[in-house]
């Protein structure tokens, strides 16, 4: 069972049912954070070479890769802190300032990659139609932004569920069984 070591600190004490929850839900969650990489690959990119580092070809491309995924994985760890650290008064608020400072970045970095809106956002306010949503962009965002806290949530809520001895379902089950 060492080999599973990873799948079992990743989902923590849960059982079959919840394990397929997590993994249903947290696939497409990383498909949308592998999209969500590429702003900040185009930011590192621009920045190499604005900064005059000479490099070039695919030492620029896998370099921007590299230095866009750890600023990507950087916002989105400060997305997430205060659901799994600061456990001090003082480092809680810390970590919520972080973290909305964190969410505003990665939305913004987003959302002008990915515009929700097709077209001029100033026309788009004042003639306002469904049509000229890009839903698709508008739910990347979204899923990017809160989607890692969400799961991070609904794995603690399993963990949580599975201290107190189990599901409702469960207790509900147990009880009609001994009627």
């Amino acid at each position: 069972m060492a080999i599973f070591g990873w799948v079992d600190k990743l989902f923590g004490d849960t059982n079959l049912a919840q394990r397929v929850i997590l993994t249903g839900s947290g696939l497409p969650l990383a498909l949308v954070f592998a999209r969500n990489t590429v702003p900040y690959t185009a930011f590192m990119r621009g920045f190499l070479i604005d900064s005059g580092i000479p490099l070039t070809g695919w030492v620029q491309t896998a370099a921007s890769a590299v230095l866009g995924t750890a600023l990507f994985a950087a916002i989105q760890y400060a997305e997430i802190y205060p659901l799994i650290g600061a456990k001090k008064r003082k480092a809680r608020g810390f970590a919520h300032s972080l973290s909305l400072f964190a969410y505003v970045v990665d939305i913004l970095a987003c959302w002008s990659f990915f515009p929700p809106i097709q077209g001029n956002i100033l026309i788009f306010m004042f003639t306002p139609s469904f049509s000229r949503i890009d839903w698709l962009n508008l739910l990347t965002g979204i899923i990017t932004v809160w989607g890692g806290s969400w799961w991070l949530q609904l794995r603690q809520k399993f963990a949580d569920e599975n201290e107190r001895g189990g599901s409702p379902s469960r207790t509900v089950t147990v009880q009609a069984r001994e009627v």
